[in-house]
C-alpha cells in the first residue's frame, strides 16, 4: 500500500497482475492537498494472501475490508481497468463519494467481444514475462524493448525505468491469481444509476478495451455517468502520462462536488 498526504481522501485501485506501484508517479502529483491510499489487491503481489481460487467479486470484497480496515467511510476512488470495475462496484455499494474509472473492465457483451480480446492479450503477455524472465535484467536495459513489451498497455513503455519495467512485470509474473481473473465469467452489467457521481475515462489509443467498443457498452448500462476520451495515451495510462492522469481524477472530484450542488 502507498499512503501520503492530507485532506480529502483519494483511493487508487489497479488493474489485474498490477500492485500499488502503478500509481507511484501519480500519488505525489494528488497527495499535495489530498490524502491518498493505494491499495494493492487480494492475492497480488503486497495484497493480502488468497486461500483458494477467486473471482472478481472477491477482489471487490478485499478493496472494501481495506477501506473498513483504514476508516474509509465514502472516499473518492479511482481506479484503472480491473480496479475501474470494483471502483464502480464498491460505488454501487455506497462506498464511495465520487468515482472515476479509468479503461474500467466488465463492459463487454460476449467472451467473443472486448472480454476475450483483452484476456487473450493479457494471457500472451503473461507467457511472454515468464520465458522471458531469466533475461529480464539485460531487456529492461532497452527503451526499445520497454516499449514493444508493453505496447499492448502503454502508449509510451519506454517511460518506465528498467527498474519500473522489472517491478512490473515481476508483479505480472508472482500474481497469484492471474489464472483466476484470466478467465473469469464475471462482467459489469447492471443499469441502475450509481449513487454518486462518475466520470468514465477511456484512453484513446487504448488496445486493450477500445473506446469504440467499450465505452459505447458503457455507455448502455450506465447512460448517467460522464464520459471522456483522452488521446496520446493507452491503457494503463498512469505510465505514458501520470500528470494529466492526476489533473483528470482532481477534475473528475470537482466535477462531482458540481453535480451534488445542482442535484
Amino acid at each position: 500500500m502507498i499512503h501520503q498526504g492530507t485532506g480529502e481522501t483519494i483511493v487508487l485501485l489497479h488493474g489485474a497482475t498490477s500492485s500499488c506501484n502503478t500509481w507511484k508517479h501519480v500519488v505525489p502529483l494528488l497527495s499535495p492537498s489530498n490524502e491518498v491510499f493505494a491499495f494493492t489487491a487480494l492475492g497480488h503481489r503486497g495484497g493480502n494472501k488468497a486461500t483458494s481460487s477467486i473471482e472478481i467479486s472477491d477482489i471487490i470484497d478485499d478493496f472494501e475490508r481495506l477501506l473498513d480496515k483504514y476508516n474509509l467511510d465514502k472516499p473518492h476512488i479511482t481506479g484503472n481497468s480491473m480496479g475501474g470495475w470494483a471502483a464502480i462496484e464498491l460505488a454501487k455499494r455506497g462506498r464511495a463519494a465520487s468515482v472515476c474509472a479509468i479503461s474500467p473492465a466488465g463492459f463487454w457483451n460476449t467472451p467473443q467481444h472486448g472480454q476475450h480480446l483483452a484476456l487473450k492479450k493479457l494471457k500472451r503477455l503473461a507467457f511472454i514475462a515468464k520465458i522471458t524472465q531469466p533475461l529480464l535484467p539485460l531487456l529492461a536495459k532497452s527503451s526499445l524493448i520497454r516499449m514493444l513489451a508493453l505496447k499492448d498497455v502503454a502508449k509510451y513503455g519506454n517511460k518506465l525505468s528498467g527498474c519500473e519495467f522489472t517491478a512490473m512485470v515481476e508483479d505480472m509474473l508472482y500474481c497469484e491469481v492471474k489464472s483466476s481473473l484470466f478467465n473469469t465469467k464475471q462482467s459489469l452489467n447492471f443499469t441502475e444509476p450509481l449513487p454518486c457521481p462518475c466520470t468514465l475515462v477511456w484512453p484513446e489509443c487504448d488496445l486493450l478495451f477500445p473506446p469504440n467498443i467499450n465505452a459505447v457498452i458503457a455507455k448502455e448500462r450506465l447512460p448517467d455517468a460522464r464520459s471522456l476520451i483522452l488521446k496520446d495515451i493507452g491503457h494503463v495510462p498512469m505510465i505514458d502520462d501520470p500528470l494529466l492522469i492526476a489533473t483528470t481524477i482532481l477534475k473528475s472530484i470537482e466535477y462531482g462536488k458540481a453535480f451534488e450542488l445542482n442535484e
